[in-house]
């Protein structure tokens, strides 16, 4: 694990998530979900595959689903198959009528209909670290239990 560049902790690097806490303004929560959500998540799919595991996004904010998808396959070793493992799947959503919460989803034993978890937070709550959060705890529960 110590040698994955995903968790090499002597980079001297620091997270790739935006500093910023949120978007200048008074845009809404889906601008926000693209101008902080995506780009790390982006970054963190390019950082999960120099780990060899498959991680893709799925941008549908303009879509009538309304969401970003983040699909997951854990890399289990040089004789595993990737394509035959389930992928484990975080979707973080727009909420409301107006679009005033975040929904998240996260899948991580893809036998259930039923996501594993789910949560809304109001979108005055949305802020960088509640993102990286978010997204590490599931990448985190994704990679322990495989």
């Amino acid at each position: 694990m110590m040698e994955d560049p995903i968790f090499e902790p002597w980079s001297g690097k620091d997270p790739v998530l935006p500093r910023r806490e949120r978007p200048v303004g008074g845009r809404g929560t889906a601008d926000f979900l693209r101008a902080v959500a995506v780009p790390y998540l982006e970054a963190l799919c390019a950082r999960l595959r120099l780990g060899r595991h498959h991680a893709s996004l799925d941008d549908l904010l303009d879509e009538p689903e309304r969401l970003l998808r983040f699909r997951l396959i854990p890399w289990l070793g040089p004789l595993s198959d990737p394509v035959a493992e389930e992928t484990a799947l975080l979707e973080i959503g727009l909420g409301g009528e107006r679009d005033e919460s975040a929904m998240v989803w996260h899948w991580i034993d893809r036998s259930g209909q039923a996501p594993d978890r789910a949560v809304t937070v109001p979108s005055s709550k949305l802020t960088a670290s509640w993102v990286e959060r978010v997204v590490l705890d599931f990448v985190g529960e994704v990679l322990e239990r495989s």
